[in-house]
């Protein structure tokens, strides 16, 4: 039931009738969000606009006729952000009380100050008895595959993408940063003890992903990175496919020496015994594979990636 109030509030704000607040830029990369559901709890973000509350108490009312439910509006709190003129109104339009920041929704601090260890340290030590064992090394493997959850789209809005979607882009400025810096410094140290089955090909580097034995081609074949001329190309983008076979398309910016040669000539031979990729089109499996020394043992995280994927 309340995946159709969510639609009706989708809905309200495509038509312009109600806006929540963004994240990252205006244009084309930016998110809105109106609206977080738990549960039966829903928390609600808009203007400090009398027309747009009277959307949400209409669609509140259609809600309640298509679901037979019955919304308690009594139990609701408006929580003004900033400073706003006409709060005795627009509380009046909901029927709702009164709140103010900082407040708490399910155990999670909303307004606090960010830097304050009395709050924080509570939340973390919650978190840190819930993720035991396994679920900690798994949980950074969650961003490259969970494409649709609310809380990557809004990590991609406010940072941007790296690593062909594995990962966040690179975090720049200082305030409320500090946690998302601290991940991407120990990214290049987490990614060595990754396996990537290539799938379509187009989320893995043919150069710095470890797809193909134990090793990156950069690794093991550093001279012919140094001259490679795509350095960051995906497996997708140099594998030609074509009359039901495939063929690779590896070029370089220059001539080899001649101490060089023996992995110049090895190369080719090593791409043509890598079995051939399906064609474009067909659902296959994509996934990480997380490897860890110490205990030898091997997680798969796994996405399903239907017809053209979208990625």
């Amino acid at each position: 039931m309340m995946e159709i109030l969510s639609r009706m509030l989708r809905k309200a704000e495509e038509e312009g009738c109600i806006k929540g607040f963004r994240v990252g830029s205006a244009g084309e990369g930016g998110l809105s969000i109106t609206h977080l559901l738990f549960a039966d709890d829903t928390v609600l973000f808009c203007d400090a606009d009398p027309e747009q509350l009277m959307y949400i108490r209409l669609i509140f009312t259609c809600f309640e006729v298509v679901s037979s439910l019955i919304v308690n509006m009594t139990k609701g709190e408006m929580v003004p952000i900033g400073e706003v003129q006409n709060l005795p109104v627009l509380v009046d339009i909901l029927s709702y009380k009164i709140g103010a920041l900082p407040t708490n929704y399910h155990g999670m601090p909303l307004g606090s100050f960010f830097k304050s260890l009395i709050v924080w340290n509570r939340i973390f030590e919650k978190m840190e008895c819930r993720l035991a064992g396994w679920q900690r090394l798994a949980l950074p493997l969650g961003f490259g595959m969970e494409e649709t959850h609310l809380w990557r789209r809004v990590l991609v809005a406010r940072f941007g993408l790296g690593d062909g979607g594995w990962c966040m882009g690179k975090v720049r400025g200082s305030h409320g940063c500090g946690l998302w810096k601290g991940k991407l410094a120990v990214w290049e140290t987490f990614i060595q003890h990754v396996g990537f089955p290539v799938g379509h090909g187009n989320r893995v580097r043919f150069w710095h992903d470890c797809w193909c034995g134990d090793r990156t081609f950069k690794e093991a074949y550093p001279a012919l990175y140094d001259c490679a001329s795509i350095l960051e190309a995906t497996i997708d983008s140099i594998l030609i496919r074509q009359n039901g076979g495939a063929d690779w398309n590896v070029s370089f910016v220059q001539n080899f020496n001649d101490w060089e040669m023996k992995d110049v000539a090895f190369f080719p031979n090593l791409l043509s015994h890598i079995p051939g990729f399906p064609q474009e089109g067909i659902s296959l499996e994509e996934c990480l594979a997380f490897e860890s020394p110490a205990s030898g043992l091997l997680l798969h995280l796994v996405c399903i990636l239907g017809q053209n994927p979208d990625l």
